[in-house]
């Protein structure tokens, strides 16, 4: 049986809880760790206040469209897209991923015209940054021009991928996205974390003759409209997020968010075990299947979006077999 945080007796605390607890934007940390296996506890003691994860290694880096070590887990935390898959609940209350299936999120609502090549979003109003500054086309229309200006992630699967051809301004609170080409590929693409949505404002701050789009303050901070943003940042030993007071799908369950690098794997374990942290991150299948046998841990799995891929090399054997390559292209 499942119960939410607050009805957990304080000697049940260490076993029951699981991510389905969580508001969606907490729920991205076990979304994001969709490809393991995470494992945690959770204490009486500030519960509902600060979540500690343990991972091998911070992020070096917070630019979703320069991405270092770690920078998913941080990104996706702080930024929010367009649109996103439909969230749906089980019959076992569990909240999950419906990739069939697209819905509003900065953008409320859009239309495509009957050709498939013209895309207008229309915004939703009342988003605000941590920093108070509301989300306007402004925001979506600089930030794309910045992915296209620096020419890397979102460039290439937007611009070259997709075939994005043109993205401009139409409204206060619109935006007009035309491709090429018919596609049913940019809705999907549009619910990543790329572009990464900034707020202008915060950026134009800390930009320079040098550096017009801030790319530099972009790289060490979280700048988005997203439920957190970085409180502060030690590289090489944690990174604290603090929840935005202005998040607009409400207050995330937890305030704080430190996720401090722990690289030995024994270490990470023996600090959840101990209680001196509630989460662990990149565990290995035979670590994490040991660890569900102790009864003051809570083991979680998710079915994530990502794929996984398995590659041959077909110049040894026995993949250079003719029929082995075709039984294999049947499997």
């Amino acid at each position: 049986k499942q119960k939410t945080a607050y009805e957990i007796p304080k000697r049940d605390w260490s076993s029951d809880v699981c991510s389905s607890d969580l508001t969606p934007s907490v729920a991205r940390w076990t979304l994001a760790l969709a490809m393991g296996l995470s494992l945690g506890t959770l204490p009486a003691v500030q519960a509902q206040q600060t979540l500690v994860v343990a991972a091998p290694q911070v992020p070096t880096g917070f630019d979703g469209d320069i991405p270092k070590v770690a920078t998913r887990q941080m990104i996706v935390q702080a930024n929010e897209s367009l649109v996103r898959f439909k969230r749906v609940t089980g019959a076992d209350g569990r909240v999950s991923l419906d990739p069939t299936q697209i819905e509003g999120n900065l953008a409320e609502s859009w239309t495509v015209s009957p050709d498939g090549k013209t895309f207008v979003f229309k915004l939703r109003q009342g988003v605000k940054s941590p920093w108070g500054n509301e989300m306007k086309a402004d925001d979506i229309v600089w930030s794309l021009e910045r992915a296209w200006n620096i020419k890397r992630t979102s460039f290439f699967l937007y611009g070259l991928t997709v075939g994005v051809q043109e993205f401009r301004k139409t409204g206060e609170y619109e935006v007009t996205i035309v491709t090429k080409t018919p596609t049913r590929m940019l809705l999907p693409m549009l619910t990543m974390y790329f572009p990464t949505l900034h707020d202008k404002a915060q950026v134009l701050k800390h930009a320079t003759p040098d550096d017009p789009f801030g790319n530099k303050y972009i790289d060490q901070n979280l700048v988005g409209f997203g439920a957190y943003f970085i409180d502060s940042f030690k590289p090489g030993e944690q990174v604290v997020l603090r929840a935005n007071p202005n998040y607009f799908r409400g207050k995330p369950y937890y305030d704080r968010i430190i996720y401090r690098e722990v690289p030995s794997l024994a270490n990470r374990v023996a600090l959840l075990k101990t209680g001196q942290v509630q989460w662990l991150e990149d565990t290995p299948l035979k670590q994490g299947a040991d660890l569900k046998r102790d009864r003051t841990v809570k083991g979680e799995s998710v079915t994530g979006t990502q794929p996984a891929a398995v590659k041959f090399n077909m110049g040894v054997k026995p993949f250079d077999d003719r029929p082995v390559q075709i039984g294999r292209a049947h499997v």
